[in-house]
């Protein structure tokens, strides 16, 4: 696996991590990424390995996430980076944990020698492996592993995960990890599951297509118990994330005709979504 890892370096050294990661799986831009299937024992609670070649950015890069918690596993075991969210200043390990930003978010590195593994969990399997609450992420958009595991736990998995000798043992070791902490099955209504995936893979996103035929009391109390928050928030995500796709691969494009393309009602609103995610507007930030 490890001999024929090719990424395309102009696309991922302009947003290195994680927006980007999110733009190019949604995309599926497969040049600058390599997607593992999980084994058949834990497909019901990761939706896939994603590896990214890693970088040197001069400059801290927005951190996004689209509602599926991701693991991020750093090619050294001693690698620190920093996150700035409008709660302050943290310091990153070499494993940490994101999910639900709602709130600008940066990350900076100077420098990734190697290969970044991304480790995608469903919405509502996450809290059961980690023994949290579905929202979690409300009040930890971005933390270390260390703050879920115990000092053992933690160990364990580091050395094991670092004494690998290339990327096939070290997917297999994080299967090993996830495999011993899935005790029991996780159940969700199959007609929710059916609607994240839905949003997963649509382009235009709006609530009113997505409820048909569903009891909208039980979809708000539904999302909110296995997603981790609502479904208003989950579909906004989705949808500034797809025009952040389209605003990067066609910067060319009226901003109000991507806006409508995507499911909001003008511009203005996307405008807005940019400066509460990222903290600037589209033109400031394609232009930096």
């Amino acid at each position: 696996m490890d001999n024929y890892i090719k990424f395309n370096q102009e696309f991922i050294s302009l947003y290195a991590m994680p927006i980007n990661y999110l733009t190019a799986i949604r995309s599926h831009d497969t040049q600058a990424y390599i997607r593992v299937e999980p084994s058949p024992a834990i497909t019901a609670y990761i939706e896939g390995f994603y590896l990214f070649s890693g970088e040197t950015s001069r400059r801290p890069i927005p951190l996004f996430n689209d509602g599926y918690p991701s693991l991020i596993c750093m090619p050294l075991s001693d690698s620190i980076s920093i996150v700035n969210t409008h709660r302050g200043t943290q310091s990153l390990q070499s494993f940490w944990t994101c999910g639900n930003i709602l709130h600008p978010t940066s990350w900076y590195s100077e420098t990734i020698h190697g290969t970044v593994l991304v480790v995608r969990f469903y919405p509502h399997t996450f809290s059961h492996l980690f023994g949290v609450s579905a929202d979690f992420f409300a009040s930890h958009p971005v933390c270390n592993l260390t703050q879920l595991l115990d000092e053992k736990s933690y160990l364990q998995l580091k050395n094991s995960y670092y004494t690998c000798i290339g990327l096939k043992q070290q997917i297999t070791t994080i299967e090993s990890f996830i495999k011993n902490r899935a005790t029991i099955s996780v159940p969700i209504p199959p007609i929710l599951m059916d609607r994240l995936n839905t949003i997963q893979h649509s382009q235009f996103l709006s609530s009113r297509n997505l409820t048909t035929g569903i009891h909208y009391k039980w979809w708000q109390r539904s999302f909110k118990k296995y997603v981790g928050f609502s479904q208003k928030q989950y579909i906004n995500l989705h949808r500034f994330l797809e025009a952040y796709k389209e605003l990067y691969f066609n910067r060319q494009h009226p901003l109000i005709q991507i806006a409508l393309e995507v499911g909001y009602y003008d511009d203005n609103h996307l405008i807005k979504d940019f400066k509460k995610y990222i903290g600037t507007s589209p033109k400031a930030h394609f232009n930096r």
